[in-house]
Protein backbone atom coordinates (compact mmCIF):
# COMPACT_ATOMS: atom_id res chain seq x y z
CA UNK A 1 0.00 0.00 0.00
CA UNK A 2 1.67 3.50 -0.87
CA UNK A 3 2.25 5.62 2.17
CA UNK A 4 -0.38 8.36 3.40
CA UNK A 5 0.21 11.74 1.23
CA UNK A 6 0.91 14.58 3.24
CA UNK A 7 1.77 18.44 2.73
CA UNK A 8 3.60 20.90 4.24
CA UNK A 9 3.71 24.81 3.52
CA UNK A 10 7.23 26.67 2.98
CA UNK A 11 7.47 29.95 4.40
CA UNK A 12 7.17 31.59 1.18
CA UNK A 13 3.70 29.80 0.81
CA UNK A 14 3.87 26.76 -1.31
CA UNK A 15 2.85 23.51 -0.88
CA UNK A 16 5.22 20.54 -0.97
CA UNK A 17 3.39 17.14 -1.06
CA UNK A 18 5.24 14.41 0.63
CA UNK A 19 4.76 11.52 2.18
CA UNK A 20 6.79 8.97 4.95
CA UNK A 21 7.60 5.11 5.47
CA UNK A 22 9.98 2.72 7.96
CA UNK A 23 11.35 3.88 11.36
CA UNK A 24 14.64 4.68 12.40
CA UNK A 25 16.71 7.82 11.78
CA UNK A 26 15.52 10.43 9.47
CA UNK A 27 16.66 10.11 5.68
CA UNK A 28 15.67 13.00 3.37
CA UNK A 29 15.20 11.60 -0.08
CA UNK A 30 15.83 14.13 -3.14
CA UNK A 31 15.35 11.66 -6.08
CA UNK A 32 15.96 14.40 -9.14
CA UNK A 33 14.47 17.40 -9.64
CA UNK A 34 11.87 15.78 -11.57
CA UNK A 35 9.53 13.60 -9.21
CA UNK A 36 5.94 12.75 -8.82
CA UNK A 37 5.84 10.83 -5.49
CA UNK A 38 2.39 9.42 -6.68
CA UNK A 39 3.15 8.11 -10.22
CA UNK A 40 7.03 6.30 -9.29
CA UNK A 41 5.11 4.24 -6.26
CA UNK A 42 3.46 2.64 -9.57
CA UNK A 43 6.99 1.95 -10.86
CA UNK A 44 8.13 -1.58 -9.53
CA UNK A 45 11.84 -0.63 -9.84
CA UNK A 46 11.63 2.26 -7.89
CA UNK A 47 9.21 0.85 -5.42
CA UNK A 48 11.51 -1.85 -4.58
CA UNK A 49 14.33 0.59 -3.84
CA UNK A 50 12.18 3.09 -1.92
CA UNK A 51 10.77 0.07 0.43
CA UNK A 52 14.09 -1.52 0.64
CA UNK A 53 15.76 1.86 2.17
CA UNK A 54 12.69 2.57 4.10
CA UNK A 55 13.91 -1.04 6.04
CA UNK A 56 16.59 0.88 8.35
CA UNK A 57 15.13 4.07 8.02
CA UNK A 58 12.15 6.77 8.27
CA UNK A 59 12.19 7.62 4.46
CA UNK A 60 10.85 10.79 3.60
CA UNK A 61 9.92 11.48 -0.01
CA UNK A 62 8.57 14.86 -1.61
CA UNK A 63 7.67 16.72 -4.58
CA UNK A 64 10.09 19.98 -4.79
CA UNK A 65 8.07 23.41 -5.86
CA UNK A 66 6.50 23.00 -9.53
CA UNK A 67 6.69 19.64 -9.99
CA UNK A 68 4.61 16.14 -9.08
CA UNK A 69 2.03 16.95 -6.63
CA UNK A 70 3.48 19.63 -5.23
CA UNK A 71 2.09 23.35 -6.03
CA UNK A 72 2.50 24.01 -9.36
CA UNK A 73 1.81 27.68 -9.53
CA UNK A 74 5.54 29.01 -8.48
CA UNK A 75 7.86 31.50 -10.52
CA UNK A 76 10.92 30.90 -7.83
CA UNK A 77 12.97 27.69 -8.63
CA UNK A 78 16.05 28.77 -7.10
CA UNK A 79 18.16 26.56 -4.91
CA UNK A 80 17.75 28.62 -1.91
CA UNK A 81 13.30 28.39 -2.62
CA UNK A 82 14.37 24.25 -3.14
CA UNK A 83 15.93 24.56 0.24
CA UNK A 84 12.76 25.92 1.91
CA UNK A 85 11.12 23.14 0.28
CA UNK A 86 13.27 20.66 2.35
CA UNK A 87 13.08 22.70 5.48
CA UNK A 88 9.06 22.51 5.32
CA UNK A 89 8.64 18.87 5.27
CA UNK A 90 11.24 18.36 8.01
CA UNK A 91 9.42 21.18 10.12
CA UNK A 92 5.80 19.65 9.12
CA UNK A 93 7.10 16.43 10.05
CA UNK A 94 8.62 16.89 13.55
CA UNK A 95 12.32 16.60 12.96
CA UNK A 96 15.29 19.04 13.39
CA UNK A 97 17.94 17.04 11.53
CA UNK A 98 18.12 14.29 8.83
CA UNK A 99 20.17 12.16 6.47
CA UNK A 100 19.90 14.24 3.09
CA UNK A 101 20.22 12.26 0.19
CA UNK A 102 20.33 13.79 -3.20
CA UNK A 103 21.07 12.29 -6.74
CA UNK A 104 21.87 13.60 -10.43
CA UNK A 105 21.10 17.41 -10.39
CA UNK A 106 18.90 17.45 -6.95
CA UNK A 107 22.79 17.43 -5.62
CA UNK A 108 23.05 21.19 -6.43
CA UNK A 109 20.23 22.12 -3.88
CA UNK A 110 21.17 20.00 -1.58
CA UNK A 111 24.34 21.04 -1.26
CA UNK A 112 22.92 24.72 -1.24
CA UNK A 113 20.76 23.66 1.59
CA UNK A 114 23.79 21.28 3.29
CA UNK A 115 26.18 24.51 3.46
CA UNK A 116 23.48 27.16 4.74
CA UNK A 117 22.06 24.87 7.30
CA UNK A 118 24.59 22.50 8.40
CA UNK A 119 22.83 21.83 12.00
CA UNK A 120 19.84 21.08 9.82
CA UNK A 121 22.05 17.89 8.15
CA UNK A 122 23.43 14.59 9.98
CA UNK A 123 25.00 13.22 6.74
CA UNK A 124 24.89 14.29 2.80
CA UNK A 125 24.81 11.96 0.44
CA UNK A 126 25.46 12.73 -3.26
CA UNK A 127 24.74 9.65 -5.73
CA UNK A 128 26.08 10.70 -9.41
CA UNK A 129 25.82 14.04 -8.63
CA UNK A 130 26.88 17.06 -11.45
CA UNK A 131 29.24 19.63 -11.91
CA UNK A 132 28.86 22.09 -9.30
CA UNK A 133 30.66 24.78 -10.81
CA UNK A 134 27.69 25.99 -12.93
CA UNK A 135 28.78 23.90 -16.25
CA UNK A 136 27.11 20.85 -18.17
CA UNK A 137 29.19 18.60 -19.58
CA UNK A 138 29.55 19.15 -23.80
CA UNK A 139 27.01 15.89 -24.01
CA UNK A 140 24.79 17.11 -21.83
CA UNK A 141 24.18 20.64 -23.36
CA UNK A 142 23.92 18.80 -26.30
CA UNK A 143 21.00 16.40 -25.09
CA UNK A 144 19.02 19.56 -23.34
CA UNK A 145 19.23 21.28 -26.68
CA UNK A 146 16.49 19.12 -27.22
CA UNK A 147 14.23 20.04 -24.74
CA UNK A 148 12.24 23.11 -26.57
CA UNK A 149 12.38 20.98 -30.13
CA UNK A 150 10.25 17.60 -29.51
CA UNK A 151 9.90 17.14 -24.99
CA UNK A 152 8.37 13.62 -25.41
CA UNK A 153 11.58 12.68 -27.45
CA UNK A 154 13.65 14.19 -25.25
CA UNK A 155 12.30 12.53 -22.06
CA UNK A 156 12.50 9.38 -23.50
CA UNK A 157 16.54 9.96 -24.62
CA UNK A 158 16.88 11.00 -20.95
CA UNK A 159 15.36 7.45 -19.58
CA UNK A 160 17.78 5.44 -22.14
CA UNK A 161 20.38 7.73 -22.30
CA UNK A 162 20.85 8.98 -19.29
CA UNK A 163 19.32 6.83 -16.55
CA UNK A 164 20.92 3.34 -18.26
CA UNK A 165 17.09 1.68 -19.04
CA UNK A 166 17.44 -0.48 -22.48
CA UNK A 167 13.86 0.06 -23.36
CA UNK A 168 10.25 -1.34 -23.23
CA UNK A 169 7.99 -1.07 -21.43
CA UNK A 170 9.37 -0.14 -18.14
CA UNK A 171 11.28 2.58 -19.75
CA UNK A 172 7.96 4.28 -21.29
CA UNK A 173 6.59 4.04 -17.96
CA UNK A 174 9.84 6.04 -16.28
CA UNK A 175 9.22 8.61 -19.51
CA UNK A 176 5.51 9.46 -18.89
CA UNK A 177 6.42 9.65 -15.28
CA UNK A 178 8.68 12.20 -16.12
CA UNK A 179 6.27 14.20 -18.34
CA UNK A 180 3.52 14.24 -15.50
CA UNK A 181 6.11 15.48 -13.06
CA UNK A 182 7.33 18.34 -14.98
CA UNK A 183 6.05 20.58 -18.01
CA UNK A 184 9.06 21.41 -20.17
CA UNK A 185 8.79 25.16 -19.44
CA UNK A 186 9.27 23.83 -15.67
CA UNK A 187 11.87 22.27 -16.53
CA UNK A 188 13.95 24.49 -18.48
CA UNK A 189 13.73 27.31 -15.78
CA UNK A 190 14.82 25.03 -12.88
CA UNK A 191 17.65 24.44 -15.05
CA UNK A 192 18.31 27.91 -15.78
CA UNK A 193 17.62 29.00 -11.82
CA UNK A 194 20.24 26.48 -10.85
CA UNK A 195 23.04 27.01 -13.10
CA UNK A 196 25.05 28.39 -10.71
CA UNK A 197 28.75 27.77 -9.46
CA UNK A 198 28.65 26.65 -5.89
CA UNK A 199 31.91 25.21 -5.46
CA UNK A 200 32.43 28.68 -2.88
CA UNK A 201 30.19 26.61 -0.41
CA UNK A 202 31.87 23.32 -1.06
CA UNK A 203 34.18 24.20 1.99
CA UNK A 204 31.09 24.79 4.37
CA UNK A 205 30.36 21.07 4.02
CA UNK A 206 32.02 20.02 7.62
CA UNK A 207 29.01 16.93 7.67
CA UNK A 208 29.84 13.54 6.97
CA UNK A 209 29.66 13.72 3.13
CA UNK A 210 29.53 10.84 0.83
CA UNK A 211 29.49 10.64 -2.79
CA UNK A 212 29.12 7.31 -4.78
CA UNK A 213 29.60 7.10 -8.65
CA UNK A 214 29.29 4.15 -11.43
CA UNK A 215 32.28 4.56 -12.70
CA UNK A 216 31.49 2.92 -15.94
CA UNK A 217 28.38 5.76 -16.48
CA UNK A 218 28.80 7.95 -19.67
CA UNK A 219 27.34 10.87 -18.24
CA UNK A 220 30.03 12.23 -15.93
CA UNK A 221 33.62 13.22 -16.48
CA UNK A 222 35.82 10.31 -14.77
CA UNK A 223 37.95 13.23 -13.01
CA UNK A 224 34.71 14.22 -10.93
CA UNK A 225 34.82 12.46 -8.21
CA UNK A 226 37.99 13.86 -7.26
CA UNK A 227 37.54 17.37 -7.95
CA UNK A 228 34.63 17.69 -5.52
CA UNK A 229 35.57 15.67 -2.96
CA UNK A 230 38.85 17.39 -2.38
CA UNK A 231 36.76 20.85 -1.71
CA UNK A 232 35.06 19.21 1.08
CA UNK A 233 36.62 18.94 4.55
CA UNK A 234 34.77 15.65 5.72
CA UNK A 235 34.24 13.54 2.27
CA UNK A 236 34.82 10.14 0.90
CA UNK A 237 34.03 8.49 -2.09
CA UNK A 238 32.28 4.95 -3.13
CA UNK A 239 32.34 3.67 -6.29
CA UNK A 240 29.39 0.92 -7.08
CA UNK A 241 29.09 -1.75 -9.80
CA UNK A 242 27.51 -0.74 -12.93
CA UNK A 243 26.63 1.96 -16.08
CA UNK A 244 23.86 2.75 -15.17
CA UNK A 245 23.16 6.38 -14.11
CA UNK A 246 19.83 5.79 -12.18
CA UNK A 247 19.72 5.21 -8.19
CA UNK A 248 17.56 2.50 -8.40
CA UNK A 249 19.19 0.58 -11.39
CA UNK A 250 21.10 -1.95 -11.06
CA UNK A 251 21.54 -3.54 -8.31
CA UNK A 252 19.13 -1.99 -5.24
CA UNK A 253 21.09 -3.83 -3.00
CA UNK A 254 24.58 -2.59 -3.06
CA UNK A 255 23.14 1.22 -3.31
CA UNK A 256 20.94 0.49 0.17
CA UNK A 257 23.55 -1.11 1.79
CA UNK A 258 26.63 1.40 1.05
CA UNK A 259 24.08 3.87 2.42
CA UNK A 260 22.75 2.30 5.36
CA UNK A 261 26.64 1.36 6.52
CA UNK A 262 27.29 5.16 6.07
CA UNK A 263 24.83 6.31 8.06
CA UNK A 264 25.43 3.97 10.81
CA UNK A 265 29.13 4.74 10.78
CA UNK A 266 28.57 8.33 11.34
CA UNK A 267 25.44 8.29 13.79
CA UNK A 268 26.08 9.07 17.52
CA UNK A 269 26.40 6.00 19.74
CA UNK A 270 24.56 6.42 23.62
CA UNK A 271 27.47 6.61 26.21
CA UNK A 272 27.63 2.82 28.30
CA UNK A 273 28.45 4.78 31.58
CA UNK A 274 25.68 7.65 31.11
CA UNK A 275 24.33 9.12 33.71
CA UNK A 276 20.72 8.60 35.12
CA UNK A 277 20.37 12.42 35.45
CA UNK A 278 21.65 13.25 32.07
CA UNK A 279 19.23 11.20 29.69
CA UNK A 280 15.28 12.46 29.44
CA UNK A 281 12.71 9.65 30.11
CA UNK A 282 11.63 8.74 26.27
CA UNK A 283 15.61 8.42 26.46
CA UNK A 284 15.26 5.95 29.56
CA UNK A 285 12.65 4.11 27.61
CA UNK A 286 14.00 3.31 24.73
CA UNK A 287 13.17 -0.57 25.27
CA UNK A 288 9.41 0.27 26.27
CA UNK A 289 7.21 0.22 23.71
CA UNK A 290 3.11 1.61 23.27
CA UNK A 291 1.09 -0.56 22.11
CA UNK A 292 -2.17 0.64 20.93
CA UNK A 293 -5.62 -1.44 20.25
CA UNK A 294 -8.56 -0.66 17.85
CA UNK A 295 -11.70 -2.87 18.07
CA UNK A 296 -14.82 -2.00 15.92
CA UNK A 297 -18.04 -1.22 18.10
CA UNK A 298 -20.50 -4.74 17.74
CA UNK A 299 -18.44 -5.88 15.12
CA UNK A 300 -20.29 -9.39 15.81
CA UNK A 301 -23.48 -7.46 14.51
CA UNK A 302 -22.54 -5.77 11.51
CA UNK A 303 -23.11 -8.79 9.49
CA UNK A 304 -27.10 -8.66 10.61
CA UNK A 305 -27.54 -5.24 10.53
CA UNK A 306 -26.03 -4.39 7.14
CA UNK A 307 -24.85 -7.83 5.31
CA UNK A 308 -22.25 -10.13 4.66
CA UNK A 309 -21.03 -7.72 1.34
CA UNK A 310 -21.72 -4.10 3.41
CA UNK A 311 -19.89 -5.61 6.75
CA UNK A 312 -17.02 -6.28 4.96
CA UNK A 313 -17.11 -2.91 3.74
CA UNK A 314 -17.01 -1.72 6.84
CA UNK A 315 -13.26 -3.59 8.11
CA UNK A 316 -11.83 -2.91 4.81
CA UNK A 317 -11.96 0.93 5.62
CA UNK A 318 -11.38 0.35 9.06
CA UNK A 319 -8.34 -1.04 8.12
CA UNK A 320 -7.25 1.29 5.32
CA UNK A 321 -7.83 4.62 7.90
CA UNK A 322 -5.92 2.55 10.50
CA UNK A 323 -3.07 1.27 8.49
CA UNK A 324 -2.62 4.75 6.53
CA UNK A 325 -2.58 6.60 10.26
CA UNK A 326 -0.02 3.83 10.53
CA UNK A 327 2.40 4.60 7.91
CA UNK A 328 2.10 8.32 8.72
CA UNK A 329 3.10 8.15 12.75
CA UNK A 330 5.86 5.45 12.54
CA UNK A 331 3.06 2.60 13.92
CA UNK A 332 4.36 -1.06 13.28
CA UNK A 333 1.13 -3.39 12.94
CA UNK A 334 2.14 -6.23 14.80
CA UNK A 335 -1.56 -8.18 13.91
CA UNK A 336 -4.89 -8.06 12.68
CA UNK A 337 -7.42 -9.51 15.66
CA UNK A 338 -10.31 -9.69 13.46
CA UNK A 339 -12.47 -7.28 14.42
CA UNK A 340 -9.32 -4.40 15.07
CA UNK A 341 -5.80 -4.16 14.82
CA UNK A 342 -2.62 -4.18 17.33
CA UNK A 343 -0.02 -2.00 16.77
CA UNK A 344 3.63 -1.20 18.28
CA UNK A 345 4.93 2.77 18.29
CA UNK A 346 9.03 3.91 19.93
CA UNK A 347 7.44 7.08 20.48
CA UNK A 348 4.22 7.90 23.14
CA UNK A 349 3.69 11.27 21.10
CA UNK A 350 3.30 8.89 17.92
CA UNK A 351 0.68 6.44 19.49
CA UNK A 352 -0.98 9.76 20.32
CA UNK A 353 -1.27 11.02 17.19
CA UNK A 354 -1.84 7.99 15.67
CA UNK A 355 -4.92 7.74 17.73
CA UNK A 356 -6.29 10.63 16.85
CA UNK A 357 -5.96 10.58 13.10
CA UNK A 358 -7.60 7.31 13.72
CA UNK A 359 -10.76 8.31 15.08
CA UNK A 360 -10.66 11.75 13.16
CA UNK A 361 -10.69 9.48 9.67
CA UNK A 362 -13.34 7.52 10.84
CA UNK A 363 -15.53 10.49 11.46
CA UNK A 364 -14.85 11.45 8.21
CA UNK A 365 -15.82 8.02 6.61
CA UNK A 366 -18.73 8.46 8.54
CA UNK A 367 -19.49 12.00 7.13
CA UNK A 368 -19.47 10.55 3.53
CA UNK A 369 -21.00 7.22 4.38
CA UNK A 370 -23.82 8.10 6.49
CA UNK A 371 -25.87 4.97 5.66
CA UNK A 372 -22.65 2.59 6.51
CA UNK A 373 -21.48 4.15 9.70
CA UNK A 374 -19.53 2.87 12.13
CA UNK A 375 -17.30 3.64 15.62
CA UNK A 376 -14.51 1.96 17.14
CA UNK A 377 -12.74 1.48 20.42
CA UNK A 378 -9.24 2.44 21.12
CA UNK A 379 -6.59 1.38 24.17
CA UNK A 380 -3.35 2.71 24.69
CA UNK A 381 -0.44 1.18 27.32
CA UNK A 382 3.13 1.34 27.56
CA UNK A 383 5.53 -0.95 29.09
CA UNK A 384 8.22 -3.61 28.10
CA UNK A 385 6.49 -6.54 26.26
CA UNK A 386 8.04 -9.91 24.98
CA UNK A 387 8.50 -10.26 21.69
CA UNK A 388 8.59 -13.50 19.77
CA UNK A 389 7.71 -14.54 16.15
CA UNK A 390 7.08 -10.72 15.23
CA UNK A 391 4.31 -10.73 18.31
CA UNK A 392 4.39 -9.20 21.78
CA UNK A 393 3.46 -10.70 25.15
CA UNK A 394 3.30 -10.07 28.58
CA UNK A 395 0.90 -7.70 30.72
CA UNK A 396 1.74 -4.30 29.30
CA UNK A 397 0.22 -5.91 26.17
CA UNK A 398 -2.79 -7.30 27.91
CA UNK A 399 -3.43 -4.18 30.20
CA UNK A 400 -3.58 -2.13 26.46
CA UNK A 401 -6.06 -4.51 25.07
CA UNK A 402 -8.21 -4.50 28.68
CA UNK A 403 -7.78 -0.75 28.09
CA UNK A 404 -9.42 -0.81 24.86
CA UNK A 405 -12.39 -3.35 26.00
CA UNK A 406 -13.22 -0.94 28.33
CA UNK A 407 -13.38 2.39 26.46
CA UNK A 408 -16.68 3.94 24.96
CA UNK A 409 -17.91 3.73 20.84
CA UNK A 410 -15.53 6.35 19.41
CA UNK A 411 -13.05 6.75 22.73
CA UNK A 412 -9.44 6.94 22.92
CA UNK A 413 -8.54 5.18 26.39
CA UNK A 414 -4.70 5.70 27.71
CA UNK A 415 -3.06 4.61 31.09
CA UNK A 416 -1.57 6.51 32.82
CA UNK A 417 2.40 5.97 32.32
CA UNK A 418 1.33 7.41 28.26
CA UNK A 419 -0.01 10.44 29.71
CA UNK A 420 3.15 11.06 32.05
CA UNK A 421 5.44 10.19 28.31
CA UNK A 422 4.08 12.93 26.92
CA UNK A 423 3.86 15.65 29.72
CA UNK A 424 4.05 19.31 27.96
CA UNK A 425 3.00 18.28 24.94
CA UNK A 426 -0.13 19.33 22.92
CA UNK A 427 -2.59 16.85 23.57
CA UNK A 428 -5.41 17.11 26.04
CA UNK A 429 -6.76 14.70 28.02
CA UNK A 430 -9.53 14.06 30.53
CA UNK A 431 -9.15 12.55 33.76
CA UNK A 432 -10.99 9.17 33.57
CA UNK A 433 -10.31 7.72 37.13
CA UNK A 434 -9.45 4.67 38.55
CA UNK A 435 -11.03 1.42 36.93
CA UNK A 436 -10.99 -2.19 38.12
CA UNK A 437 -9.95 -3.82 34.64
CA UNK A 438 -10.72 -7.42 34.25
CA UNK A 439 -7.54 -10.03 35.07
CA UNK A 440 -5.33 -6.95 36.83
CA UNK A 441 -4.57 -7.13 40.00
CA UNK A 442 -5.36 -3.29 40.99
CA UNK A 443 -7.20 -0.62 39.62
CA UNK A 444 -5.88 1.49 37.15
CA UNK A 445 -6.14 5.18 36.47
CA UNK A 446 -7.38 5.65 32.88
CA UNK A 447 -7.45 9.19 31.01
CA UNK A 448 -9.43 10.02 27.90
CA UNK A 449 -7.38 11.58 25.32
CA UNK A 450 -9.34 14.23 23.50
CA UNK A 451 -9.80 14.58 20.17
CA UNK A 452 -12.73 16.02 18.35
CA UNK A 453 -11.92 19.39 16.78
CA UNK A 454 -12.81 22.51 18.28
CA UNK A 455 -15.73 24.06 17.06
CA UNK A 456 -15.13 27.28 15.12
Amino acid sequence: MMPSIRYARTEDGVSIAYWTLGQGSPLMADLGQWSHIQREWDIPERRAWLERQAENHTLIRFDHRGTGLSDRHVDDFSNEAFGRDVDAVMQHFGIEEAALFATGNASRSAVSYAANHPERVSQLILYQTFLLDGSMPPNMQALAALRDVDWDFYTDAVVLWVQGWSGGEASARIGEMFRAAVTPEVAKAIADAQQIDLTPLLNKLTMPTLLMFRPGSRVHDQDLPRKIASQMPNARTAFLEGTAFAWYLPDSEQLVSTIDEFIAEHSPQPEPDAQVDDVSVQELVSDTQIVLFTDIVGSSALASRYGDEKAHEVRRAHDRIVRDALNTYRGREVKHTGDGIMAAFGMASHSLDCSITIQRGIAAYNEEHSELPFAIYIGLNAGEPIAENEDLFGTSVDLAARICDFADPGQILASDVVRQLVAGKHFLFADHGTSELRGMEEPIRLWEVRWLEPEG
